[in-house]
C-alpha cells in the first residue's frame, strides 16, 4: 500500500520525539564549533519551506539567545552589500542541494565568516561545504511537498537557539532541561491537532471546496505557519490558490480584495493579537464565504478551539492543521499524489531547476 502525505504527517510526532531525545548528539558539532567564538547575531538563509521554517522559529530563537536574529531568501542574501563578521550564518536546505543557498554559503566561505548548515543529507554538497553540520534528523520523506521537513526544520532551528544559549551560558542547565521538556509537550499537541484538523475538515469541507482562494493569517510564529500553509495548499492540491499573511500586515489593504468566494482562516495564540484575530475572523464570517478562528477565543461552529500543550513550541502544534487541510483538499479534489520517486518530471524542469542533481 502506497504511503500517503497523511501518513507522513502522522509520523511527525515520533520524529520530533527522536530529535529531542537526540539533542546532545545532533548539537555536539555545533557546541564544539562555537565554544571559542564570539557570535553576536544569527542569520538563517533558505528558500521555500526552509524559509518559512526560519520565519516560524525566529521569535523564539531571538528570545532564548538574546541576539539579533534575521532570515533571508538566498537570492535576497546574494544582493547584500554589508555583512556582520561576528554573525553565525546558518544555511537551511533539507536536501542540501538548493543551488542559490549553496551559492550564498560559498559567499560566506570566501569571506571566512562563521557558518553552519541544517540539512538531512550528510553527503550533500552543502554538508561538505559548511564548517558545521546540524543534522536535520528527519529521515527519508517520500513526498517533495515537505510536511515532516517543515516541522523538523522549525524544531531544529529552535533547538539551535537553545544550544547557542546554553553554550554561551545565557541559560543554565535547569532552564535547558525546562526548554527540552517544553518541546516534548508539543508532541501530544501535534497528535491532538492531527485528529482535530481531520474532524474539522470533515465538518466544513463543502464550504472549503467551494472557495476560489484560501487566506491564512497568523501572528508571531504562526505567521510562518500561515506562509507554509499557503505554500502547502498550492503545491499539494495544485488547483487551489492560497496566501498567508502576518496578522496585522494582512489587515492593511488585502481585506479590501476579499469576496464571498474566499475562505479566511485565522490562527490565534493567547497574546496581544487576540483582539485583531477575533475581529478578523468575525469579519470573514460576516462578509466572506467562510471564516474560521483556530486556537484561542474560538466562538462559533466554524472555529476550531485548540489549547497548545507547549508554551514556546506552540507553532509545531498548529502546523498539522494547515498540512491536513492541504492534504484533504487535494484528496477531495481528486489530485493525483505520488511519492517523489514515482513522479514524472515536473513541467518546470523543462525551463529551470532550482536544485543540484
Amino acid at each position: 500500500m502506497m504511503i500517503t502525505i497523511l501518513d507522513c504527517i502522522k509520523r511527525i510526532p515520533a520524529i520530533c520525539d527522536h530529535i529531542i531525545n537526540s539533542y546532545d548528539n545532533i548539537f555536539e558539532e555545533l557546541n564544539d564549533y562555537i565554544k571559542d567564538k564570539k557570535i553576536d547575531e544569527l542569520i538563517f538563509i533558505g528558500s521555500g519551506t526552509s524559509n518559512t521554517s526560519s520565519i516560524t522559529a525566529h521569535d523564539f530563537v531571538e528570545k532564548v539567545t538574546r541576539m539579533r536574529v534575521s532570515h533571508y531568501l538566498p537570492n535576497e542574501f546574494l544582493n547584500k552589500t554589508y555583512f556582520n563578521n561576528q554573525a553565525l550564518y546558518i544555511f537551511v536546505s533539507q536536501s542540501g542541494t538548493s543551488i542559490l543557498t549553496n551559492q550564498a554559503l560559498e559567499t560566506i566561505k570566501e569571506k571566512q565568516f562563521y557558518n553552519a548548515c541544517i540539512c538531512a543529507d550528510h553527503t550533500s554538497r552543502m554538508a561538505g561545504l559548511s564548517d558545521c553540520l546540524i543534522n536535520l534528523s528527519c529521515g527519508y520523506e517520500e513526498y517533495g511537498m515537505r510536511t515532516i521537513g517543515y516541522v523538523s526544520s522549525v524544531l531544529i532551528e529552535m533547538l539551535t537557539g537553545i544550544c547557542i544559549a546554553d553554550s554561551y551560558k545565557i541559560i543554565n542547565n535547569e532552564q535547558l532541561k525546562d526548554h527540552l521538556e517544553d518541546a516534548r509537550k508539543s508532541i501530544d499537541g501535534i497528535k491532538e491537532m492531527i485528529i482535530s484538523a481531520n474532524a474539522w475538515y470533515e465538518q466544513h469541507h463543502h464550504k472549503l471546496m467551494d472557495a476560489e482562494g484560501i487566506i491564512l493569517y497568523g501572528g508571531k510564529g504562526l505567521w510562518g505557519v500561515a506562509l507554509e500553509g499557503a505554500l502547502k495548499i498550492l503545491e499539494i492540491t495544485r488547483n487551489t490558490l492560497a496566501i498567508g499573511y502576518e496578522i496585522d500586515d494582512g489587515c492593511h489593504g488585502p481585506t479590501m480584495g476579499f469576496t464571498k468566494k474566499h475562505a479566511l482562516i485565522v490562527m490565534n495564540m493567547n497574546d496581544h493579537n487576540n483582539t485583531t484575530a477575533t475581529n478578523l475572523s468575525d469579519f470573514a464570517k460576516g462578509e466572506l464565504g467562510f471564516g474560521s478562528l483556530v486556537g484561542f477565543n474560538a466562538n462559533s461552529e466554524t472555529d476550531l478551539s485548540f489549547m497548545p500543550h507547549s508554551k514556546e513550541f506552540y507553532c509545531l502544534e498548529f502546523a498539522p492543521f494547515v498540512q491536513v487541510l492541504a492534504y484533504q483538499l487535494a484528496v477531495e479534489k481528486k489530485t493525483v499524489l505520488k511519492p517523489t520517486k514515482f513522479m514524472e518530471p515536473l513541467p518546470e524542469k523543462k525551463y529551470f531547476n532550482m536544485h543540484e542533481k
